[in-house]
């Protein structure tokens, strides 16, 4: 991994929050279960986590760091995650969070 401001390999870090609507969050995990499938192979995702919200039953928690923008959107464009969006729409409560972010500080990712 390059380091923080190497415009080509810049790492990518993804938190999301998906809320299913009631008592849909296990119809949720099947969905997304076929993006994480698709992230394991990936040579540009270093990391794909699905969690279980603590504070909400209904919600799922995500945290991804894409290699760069090119693993991101090698992902992007997967077919796993293409399928996911129009399933998504029907089940989501609201709106995803997602929230972008740069890693200053980090333990267990590779420096490069």
């Amino acid at each position: 991994m390059g380091t923080v401001g190497s415009p080509s390999l810049e790492p990518i870090v993804i938190f999301t929050r998906l809320r299913a609507q009631p008592g849909r969050r296990d119809d949720l995990i099947a969905i997304v279960a076929a993006v994480w499938e698709q992230a394991r192979v990936e040579s540009g995702t270093l990391v794909f986590a699905m969690h279980a919200a603590s504070d909400d039953a209904d919600a799922l928690l995500f945290y991804e760091i894409y290699l760069d923008a090119e693993g991101l959107e090698r992902h992007r464009n997967g077919v796993a995650v293409r399928e996911a969006g129009p399933q998504l729409q029907d089940l989501l409560a609201e709106p995803p969070q997602i929230t972008y972010a740069t890693p200053l500080q980090t333990k267990g990712l590779p420096d490069g």
